[in-house]
């Protein structure tokens, strides 16, 4: 057939078609941001567009040749023809354009392959502002992860709009294989498959982010970013990935999260939202009010927009806790328990009641361009910020396990759990600090296509996050040491029973049993600074090496990154008119809160003397702190590290067929990384107070291949494998010349190693994925998989602990150092179903599961430099989620069902006082209901089974509890296109 002949016979199908479009069309289009409401089942692209013509009556062109073999997803929601034609035409390539004709489908030039990894589309992600979109948003989100070209878990907007919980990691805490790690009851910080929180990494647009710091005590979490900061309405989307390719950036060995903040354009309208909600804690009385605003604005050619949204919140926070500060062993040779082994019992525990008021504010801008026939830029900025002021109160009860009352003690096993001393030590006291974390993040890109036959894209980003004390800390300590006469009993089979302490000779709200120690004064600052640049080539070859392998194309890049981090700390120890001084009754007020501790059938004291800090600080001027600062201990403390990364990259794309006619695709690629470390810092010298400047430089490299390959065994089964060799480079203060002294009444000591170098893993994963059902048939939907993963660690970072005197007082010093191994394994299930084939309402019904099994191996090194094998820290076992939603087109609701198993916390000194946290579980509910197309009503809540944390040493010894409350929330949504 000539080629004119062909020609010919495109246009007249091409006329064919838009006829029958143009008679089912008035002559008069409807306005574009009129709303319809829109149930589409997913179906075959030319049908999807035929049937959007005959409902909105409007005319629809296209070529069949351009849209044969492609399929549109489901459409459920109220939408504008705009925005619902460009929710049919995604992930086809394919545009709209429309004009007085009607709309126009078009193919855009030909674009090279992007030059990052396959991630859900920002703003294709959003369906945030659709009731009755959840369903739809699940399925595209399924659709997005089997294209992808590595195996990632990827969350779109309306699925994290219906996740209960005010931060991002709530609703990450749902997925197969993810665990959180909680502080005062909100979610801090993500696990994922096993590996400690530590060991993975989280990017902001595909850019590593600086992270802020602890700053409430002299804890430090080094490179981990801190989830309860980001508003979850704020996210577009999150992409978990769990293997990586070469294009990725180094730097997680356990997973990475991409958190993608909305684009302008891919909204595709003009439209503007308001949420405002309530919400209160069962421990706290207060409400609190939460606030969001976001607008989006495009010009009429959809090539320019702009994006801006703010949030603001307050959250008060309540919670009871009682520590134990470790069990002891006892150095009486005499005292063998039953195990023919010296004894162990909790020498110090501590009940405290924190209270916290957070105001959070988030503010998230993009602009977008695309230039016709040129390239496309976006700038994206996110600026996050957290106040909080914390106070404290509490009491402690103290002993010696040799000083024992004779014949008191009651030995059970390895286990002193009752007893009575007369030589005991009681301290109270009050605490309080102004905490604020202050994080700006910008990026800049640019992309498009140069010489035809490439796709270029470059990006800066820059990110500054400041932590510090806008209040200093300040701790009131009273203390009572010596004559404390009290009788204790910590329960070893009564799980779920606190520990009683019983005073025989003072009473807690004794202002006279109580002389003064000391006052405490602290004050932190950080500042961390993350800088990059990248430029990502890509070419598409298509070629055909083989009759069934084909090269697609090929990535190549370079990356620059520079990292630093300043880390400033001063300590004040007050001692002149507080040691030893007795203070009346106007010093104190009473913690009497009737409620403390009354959900864990508790026998401890509730009242007890809380100190007035405004009095007990009165007489400490400025020049009284000033005198405490000039010690060299606060040098020794401050440190600062500067890491520069520089890497490049080469990645193959591949497909083909195999023997047996099954079609595959995937990637395979290698990545060079040099990491160069320069920590300064200061060191005290052994026999004086006086102190060294020290600076350390340290420098290594890593070859890191990547290979994942997809082969679709049938249009509903899928089988994914990847293999990659993967890093995670030592935290921030674990480099630095530092030595940090605690405070409390145990002495210790954190020290930094600047020779640490970054951990190595091999990790390989596999899994299956089924698609269960067809929306086009009317079948139910949902998925079913099953995977398994392996990670093997060289080099695995741990603790030292060594005795020291400084001052002539003894510490236990802890810190880092390579040359350990761990083991992870274990595999997931998912199964999730749209409940479509139960009568009516029921038919709107659909259930979510998933398991995660996990074991882990690591090595240890204990005392005289033995090495045992226990699990990884931070590392649950078994982790399981079981969710039920109900999504129509008025209403929205989940219930879902989160447990973790036992978590290792700290292996301690020995086996028996390792500390684990308890299985743990939390029921959160959440409800949206539409009363029109502007306005919804929401109804949520947190913990609704009032659970509580509990933890153990390893044989069964209580360790600590933590009790935080239920939260409930009322809001409401207004939404204008």
């Amino acid at each position: 057939m000539s080629t004119s002949a062909i020609t010919a016979r495109a246009i007249q199908r091409y006329a064919m078609c838009a006829l029958c479009s143009l008679c089912t069309a008035a002559l008069s289009a409807q306005p574009l941001a009129d709303k319809h409401y829109f149930e589409f089942p997913a179906q075959p692209l030319a049908d999807a567009l035929q049937q959007f013509a005959r409902e909105l009556d409007q005319a629809v062109l296209f070529n069949p040749d351009l849209v044969a073999g492609r399929e549109a997803l489901s459409l459920r929601g109220h939408f504008s023809a705009k925005r619902a034609i460009s929710q049919l035409l995604r992930g086809s390539g394919l545009s709209a354009r429309y004009s007085n004709q009607g709309w126009l489908v078009q193919a855009p030039r030909a674009p090279a392959e992007p030059t990052a990894p396959t991630t859900p589309n920002a703003a294709g992600i959003e369906e945030v502002v659709a009731t009755g979109h959840y369903l739809t948003s699940i399925e595209r989100a399924e659709q997005q992860e089997r294209e992808a070209a590595q195996s990632v878990d990827i969350l779109l907007a309306e699925e994290i709009r219906h996740s209960p919980g005010s931060n991002i990691a709530e609703a990450l805490s749902r997925n197969a294989g993810i665990t959180v790690v909680r502080d005062r009851g909100q979610a801090l910080f993500v696990s994922i498959r096993g590996l400690p929180t530590a060991f993975n990494a989280f990017t902001l647009n595909g850019n590593t982010l600086a992270t802020n710091e602890n700053v409430r005590t002299s804890g430090q979490y080094g490179r981990q970013f801190h989830y309860d900061t980001l508003p979850a309405e704020l996210v577009a989307a999150v992409e978990i990935r769990k293997t990586p390719q070469a294009m990725d950036d180094e730097g997680a060995i356990g997973g990475s999260v991409n958190i993608q903040t909305y684009q302008p354009l891919e909204l595709a309208e003009n439209r503007l939202g308001l949420n405002f909600q309530l919400s209160q804690s069962s421990l706290a009385s207060e409400r609190d009010p939460h606030f969001s605003l976001m607008g989006n604005w495009v010009n009429v050619d959809n090539n320019l927009g702009v994006y801006l949204a703010a949030s603001r919140s307050h959250l008060n926070l309540r919670q009871d806790r009682v520590m134990n500060f470790g069990w002891q062993q006892s150095t009486n040779s005499n005292a063998l328990g039953d195990s023919g082994q010296a004894p162990i019992s909790p020498g110090n525990i501590r009940p405290t009641l924190e209270r916290e008021n957070r105001q959070r504010s988030g503010l998230s801008l993009g602009i977008q361009q695309r230039i016709p026939s040129g390239p496309q830029w976006n700038l994206n900025y996110l600026q996050l910020k957290q106040e909080i002021d914390y106070r404290e109160f509490s009491y402690s009860a103290q002993y010696s396990v040799d000083a024992l009352v004779p014949g008191s003690a009651e030995i059970q096993g390895p286990f002193i759990p009752t007893g009575s001393t007369d030589s005991g030590s009681v301290q109270i006291g009050s605490e309080s600090a102004g905490l604020v974390d202050d994080t700006h993040a910008l990026d800049f890109s640019v992309e498009g296509d140069w010489h035809s036959n490439w796709h270029y894209r470059l990006l800066a980003a820059a990110s500054q996050a400041d932590s510090y004390n806008d209040t200093p800390i300040k701790r009131t300590r009273l203390r009572r040491e010596g004559d404390v006469q009290f009788d204790f009993h910590f329960p070893l089979t009564d799980r779920g029973a606190l520990p009683s302490v019983t005073y025989r000779n003072l009473s807690l709200s004794d202002s006279e049993a109580f002389p003064g120690r000391r006052l405490e004064w602290r004050k932190n600052t950080t500042q961390d600074r993350n800088l990059s640049g990248a430029f990502n080539l890509s070419r598409r070859i298509d070629f055909a090496l083989l009759d069934s392998l084909y090269l697609d194309s090929l990535h190549l890049g370079a990356k620059y990154q520079r990292r630093t981090r300043d880390y400033q700390r001063t300590d004040a120890v007050i001692v002149t008119g507080i040691e030893n001084r007795i203070f009346p009754d106007s010093y104190f007020d009473l913690v009497a809160e009737a409620d403390f501790l009354a959900t864990a059938n508790s026998s401890l004291p509730t009242v007890w003397l809380q100190p007035q800090e405004d009095i007990f600080w009165q007489d400490v001027g400025k020049e009284v702190i000033s005198k405490n600062l000039l010690n060299s201990q606060n040098r020794v403390n401050s440190y600062q590290v500067d890491e520069s990364v520089t890497a490049a990259m080469a990645q193959l794309n591949l497909s083909g067929i195999t023997p047996q006619g099954i079609p595959w695709r995937g990637n395979a690629g290698l990545r060079y990384a040099e990491t160069r470390h320069h920590a300064r810092g200061h060191q005290l010298e052994a026999m004086s107070d006086s102190v060294t400047p020290r600076y350390f430089t340290k420098a290594y490299d890593q070859w890191l291949p990547a290979a994942n390959l997809t082969l679709d065994l049938s249009e509903a089964l899928q089988w994914r494998t990847g293999i990659a060799r993967t890093l995670k480079r030592p935290d921030l203060q674990d480099l630095a010349p530092r030595l940090t002294l605690h405070s409390g009444d145990e002495h210790s000591a954190q020290g930094g190693n600047p020779d640490l170098h970054a951990v190595t893993a091999w990790q390989l994963d596999s899994s299956m994925h089924w698609t269960l059902g067809s929306s086009e048939s009317g079948d139910p939907v949902g998925i079913l998989g099953a995977g398994l993963f392996y990670k093997s660690i060289d080099d695995f970072i741990h603790t030292d602990s060594t005795q020291i005197r400084i001052d002539g007082e003894p510490y236990l010093l802890t810190s880092k150092t390579n040359g350990g191994r761990a083991y992870v394994n274990g595999m997931e299930l998912e199964y999730r179903q749209n409940l479509g084939g139960l009568p009516s309402p029921f038919d709107h019904l659909g259930l979510q599961m998933n398991l995660t099994f996990t074991n882990s191996r690591a090595a240890y090194r204990g005392d005289n430099n033995t090495t045992h094998w226990d699990p990884l820290e931070d590392v649950a076992r078994h982790t399981a989620n079981l969710g039920l939603y109900y999504d129509d087109r008025y209403l929205t609701a989940r219930l879902q069902y989160s447990w973790r198993d036992r978590v290792l916390r700290d292996v301690g000194e020995s086996r028996l006082d390792a500390r684990n946290s308890m299985p743990f579980g939390t029921l959160d509910a959440h409800l949206t209901l539409a009363l029109s197309d502007h306005l919804s009503l929401t109804a949520e809540g947190i913990n609704l089974t009032d659970a509580a944390e509990w933890e153990y040493v390893a044989g069964g010894g209580f360790a600590g509890y933590s009790h935080y409350g239920r939260r409930l929330a009322l809001g409401l949504n207004l939404k204008f296109h």
